[in-house]
Formats: C-alpha cells, structure tokens, sequence
C-alpha cells in the first residue's frame, strides 16, 4: 500500500511540474511577444532588453525540454533503449524547474531594470548578485531540510530517509 501512495505522490509531483513548465513557457512567449510589440518601434540599442528577450526564449526552451522528459518518461520505453531511474528523472525534473524559475525571474528583472533605464554593467552586476543570492538560499533551504529530516527520524523506527 505504502508503494501506491508513493507512486501517487511522485506522479502528483511530476504533474505539477509539468503544469509549472507548461506556464512558464506561456508566460515567456507572451511577455516576448508583448516586449516586442511596444518596442517594435524603437531599436534594439538596449542590450538589457535584449537580454530580457534572450533569457525569455532560453526559459521556453528549457520548459519545452523539461515537459518532453516529463512525458517520454511517463510511458513505457521502445526496447533496446536505456531509461533513467526515477531518482535520476525526480532529479533531472527539479534541476529543471528550478533553472526555469531562476531563468524567468532573471528576465523579469532585467526588464525591470530596463525600464528603469539602469546601466547594462550595473545591471549586470545586481543580476549576478541576485542569482548568488537565490543560489545561496536554495542551498541553504535544502541543507535545512536534509538536516530536519534526519534529526526527526529516530533509529528505532528504521524507516528509509527519502531525499
């Protein structure tokens, strides 16, 4: 019984990945298409816009990539061909989903500070600034997690830690 539950949850947890990617890559393409709509007029001199459109595109292309890896792994594999374990493919989906969310927040600040009409070099700087911020506190999270949960499971009961 304790096999099925986890089976629902790892499938509940890659249908909200999937619906997460799914989002995103609309998110993207939308905010592409609107940037270059009121800014069609002018040209691309602002390398920060240019850069918000790069990182827009790069999100939908990893979104794309993530959904097809949720979906061929979903199905049965064509013989003779190698499958990842579910452990490399939970891993593979949430190294995925993170870039994507670092990705999209990376373009929507650098928008940010193309409207504010900030520096390219400054802006450079606070963006690489942030993504060592966010990196630092996604680590740290995780660090903390890992730590919780191996001091809340006693000996005694010799349960299998999950991570």
């Amino acid at each position: 019984m304790a096999n099925t539950r986890e089976g629902d949850d790892r499938q509940r947890y890659l249908d909200r990945c999937f619906e997460f990617l799914k989002h995103v890559a609309t998110l993207s393409t939308a905010a592409a298409l609107l940037i270059l709509a009121i800014y069609r007029e002018e040209s691309f001199k602002e390398r920060l816009l240019a850069l918000t459109l790069g990182l827009l595109g790069l999100c939908v292309v990893i979104s794309a990539f993530g959904m097809q890896i949720i979906a061929t792994g979903s199905r049965e594999p064509p013989p003779n061909r190698r499958t990842f374990g579910e452990d490399t493919q939970d891993a593979m989906i949430l190294l995925i989903t993170s870039t994507t969310r670092a990705v999209f927040s990376a373009a929507v600040i650098a928008f940010a500070l193309a409207i504010l009409s900030i520096p390219f070099w400054y802006a450079t700087l606070l963006l690489g600034a942030i993504a060592v911020l966010l990196t630092v506190l996604l680590l740290f999270v995780r660090w903390r997690r890992k730590r919780q949960s191996s001091t809340n499971e006693s000996p005694e009961e010799g349960g299998e830690r999950s991570l």
